[in-house]
């Protein structure tokens, strides 16, 4: 049997792009949608949707099998799922209260936020040129609070809660 090496293909070159490009478009479509309805309204509705979506797709595609969770991981499920609701309820909630395209940026803190996690806790190396790319994020993302050393001035509400659902955003993915 041969077993498929991880080779790269177009597709997976674009992807980050595309997905980049899908996030910023959702911000948008929050931010249009909560001229109408209220930041727990779209936060129900975005959470209760993904887990119909989901739930389904487990159903017709894998079966009902799939569903079957083991009693010990009960609580790991509960917390992803505050976390998951945390993250997007933060989000949501920045999108209303700041600048779509400043909650943009704040959120791709994830970077930072993942690359301090992986170092811290589970060994991993980030080379010079990782550095020197986060160092310019962070410096980045300090000019897009308007937070410079030499100012002690409080960030808005809608970017604190930005950077907030980077930092889920980056636990959540690993």
């Amino acid at each position: 049997m041969v077993i498929a090496q991880n080779t790269p293909t177009r597709l997976s070159a674009y992807l980050p792009v595309l997905l980049a490009l899908s996030a910023g478009g959702f911000l948008v479509i929050y931010k249009a949608i909560l001229h109408w309805v209220s930041p727990l309204i779209l936060l129900s509705t975005v959470m209760g949707g993904t887990a119909l979506l989901i739930g389904s797709y487990i159903l017709c595609f894998q079966g009902i099998r799939r569903l079957k969770v083991r009693r010990r991981f009960y609580g790991l499920l509960l917390l992803l799922g505050l976390c998951a609701t945390i993250l997007n309820g933060s989000m949501i909630w920045a999108v209303e209260l700041s600048e779509t395209s400043q909650v943009s940026l704040l959120l791709r803190r994830d970077i930072i936020f993942s690359a301090l996690i992986g170092f811290l806790f589970f060994g991993e190396r980030i080379s010079r040129q990782g550095v020197s790319g986060l160092l310019l994020m962070s410096a980045g993302a300090f000019l897009v609070l308007r937070m410079l050393p030499w100012q002690l001035q409080v960030p808005s509400n809608g970017d604190m809660l930005a950077v907030l659902a980077g930092c889920l955003l980056s636990t959540s993915a690993i």
